[in-house]
Parts: structure tokens; C-alpha cells; sequence
């Protein structure tokens, strides 16, 4: 575990919390004995919660109930992730987090006077406590990402679609002015394309077929293996001539791209169907109607796509 001290700099806000309101200015710790009971229930406070924005909250609301905190900063580029809370103040001190040579993040405190050196050697006491929970809580939230992650292609699977796809029906049905489209596509005569060419080439190919979908859409839109051949695109925001857009460009795409497998050059199609949502649909129903135009592209000559 390391604690590196060096100049503070500004740490890109995520969140605000006032400080102030929970702490005063002037602080003191009558005895030693005091501030070890501050650091063990410190301690018992950080490991019950395994959400990082949660226990950097924790740490500054005890943490300024010890010292005369102002502010919170960190930001950990490792684990993309940006917090800040309070109100910067003039006087800051900065450390950089490691533990085993693994890097956590920067932290910067700041206050209204200078940080004497007992109350720097009392916040390294701190931040030894917060290193644990903060790396623990770090590794749950990868964990959770990554049992969302397809293995194959790197887009989102199947449990992420039946989440991702609930969220989005609520939040547009909740605005009048929200959209939301839904694309489901699969590869032509995939099965022939394992028969001719070997399943690791199929595997290829859905690779190829998901880096064409991730470049083809926005970054507020969602992408998803749903199995085998088979992806799903959720389309925030979006109507159904602008779903059929998004929907052509893939397809065009696909097929005038040849993909490189194993030292061959090879073409592939898609099928697309692409579904609206409408007032009585649900997440359920909306994705029954996709699929179904998706089967009607299928039968209508494949490379193509069908609008419900």
C-alpha cells in the first residue's frame, strides 16, 4: 500500500456535496484515545457498502467531523471513475493511491489554513482505512460490468439487454418528447458460413459483424450479442425513420466490407428488423416486434430490412 503526496490539481466534478453543512471550521481531538475510536468507526463505516461514490461520501462526511475539511476530490482514470465533493478552499494537499503496485487514483483535500503536519499524518492515518473498502469496492463494480459483457465480441449480453432495455421503456414512456427505437439483426446463412469455413472463422465473423455495429451507432445507444448470430441495438431517442437509417448504414456496411479470417477474404449479409415504441408496448412486446420483422427480412430474400 502507498500514499504518494504531491501538488493538488483540479479533479473533473461528478458530484457535489456540501461539507461545510456537515462539519464546522475549527476542530479538535482531545486525546489520542479519541482519535483511535474516530479511525475504528471509520473503519466499520467503509466496509459496509461496496459502491465507490458511496464510500468516498462516507469518507468525507467522517473525515470532516475529524479534521476542517472543505473539499473532496478523486478521480481514478484505472477504473474511469470522477468524484467531487464540497467547495474548494484555497490550502489543498494531493495523494496518489496504489496498493500492490496497482494504481487506485489521486485524492485531493483541501482547506480554509494550511494542513499542519499532525493533521496530514492524521488524514495518511484516513486514507490507510479508505484504501481497502475504495480498491474492493473498485473490483465488485468490474466484476458486475464484466458478467454484463459478451466474452466474444465485447458488447453487452443478453442479462444487460433485459436490464438495459427495461430502463429505457420507463424513461421514455415517463417523457412525452422521448423516443425509443429497437433494431434486432442477424447474420445470413450463418450456419453455412460454420459448415464452409470452420467455427473459429464464425467466431471471426461475429467479431467483425459487432465492430461494424459498435462504429455504426452513437454513444448513447446500447449494442448487444443476444446469442449465437444474433444482436440487438437499443436506440435512444430515436424514430423509426431514424432507427431505419441506422438499421441501412449497418447493412450497407456489411456487405460492402470484406472480413479478413484466418488469411481469407470473406463477405457476409445481414437481416435487420427494426420496431418503434409505441404507446401500449412494454419491453416484452417491443422486442416481439423487432423479432418479427427481423423474421420477416429473413423470408423476404435476406440482406435487407424490414420496418414494423
Amino acid at each position: 500500500m502507498a500514499l504518494a503526496s504531491n501538488a493538488s490539481k483540479d479533479v473533473r466534478a461528478m458530484k457535489t456535496m456540501d461539507i461545510s453543512a456537515i462539519s464546522t471550521l475549527t476542530h479538535s481531538l482531545e486525546s489520542l484515545e479519541q482519535a483511535d475510536n474516530h479511525l475504528l468507526v471509520l473503519g466499520n463505516i467503509l466496509q459496509a457498502t461496496l459502491e465507490p461514490q458511496t464510500i468516498l461520501e462516507l469518507f468525507a462526511r467522517e473525515a470532516s467531523a475529524i479534521l476542517p475539511i472543505r473539499s473532496l476530490s478523486f478521480s481514478s482514470p484505472h477504473y474511469h471513475m470522477a468524484y467531487d465533493f464540497g467547495v474548494k478552499t484555497r490550502h489543498s494537499c494531493q495523494y496518489t493511491m496504489e496498493l500492490k503496485g496497482e494504481p487506485l487514483g489521486t485524492i485531493t483535500l483541501t482547506k480554509e489554513k494550511r494542513f499542519s503536519k499532525a493533521e496530514l499524518s492524521l488524514l495518511e492515518n484516513l486514507l490507510c482505512i479508505l484504501i481497502y473498502p475504495l480498491r474492493n469496492a473498485f473490483l465488485y463494480r468490474q466484476a458486475l460490468q464484466e458478467a454484463k459483457k459478451d466474452a466474444l465480441t465485447g458488447l453487452n449480453n443478453r442479462a444487460a439487454l433485459d436490464e438495459t432495455l427495461l430502463r429505457e421503456v420507463k424513461l421514455a414512456q415517463r417523457h412525452d418528447d422521448k423516443t425509443l427505437s429497437l433494431i434486432v439483426l442477424d447474420i445470413d446463412h450463418f450456419k453455412n458460413i460454420n459448415d464452409t469455413h470452420g467455427h473459429a472463422t464464425g467466431d471471426c465473423l461475429i467479431r467483425a459483424c459487432a465492430d461494424i455495429i459498435q462504429t455504426s451507432i452513437r454513444s448513447i445507444d446500447f449494442a448487444f450479442r443476444y446469442g449465437g448470430e444474433e444482436y440487438v441495438i437499443v436506440l435512444s431517442d430515436t424514430n423509426l425513420k431514424g432507427a431505419k437509417k441506422v438499421a441501412e448504414r449497418i447493412r450497407k456496411t456489411v456487405a460492402t466490407n470484406e472480413s479478413y479470417c484466418y488469411g481469407k477474404a470473406i463477405t457476409m449479409t445481414v437481416s435487420l428488423g427494426v420496431a418503434t415504441l409505441q404507446a401500449d408496448d412494454n419491453d416484452k412486446s417491443l422486442f416481439l416486434r423487432a423479432d418479427k420483422a427481423l423474421y420477416q427480412a429473413k423470408h423476404s430474400g435476406r440482406n435487407c430490412t424490414v420496418v414494423v
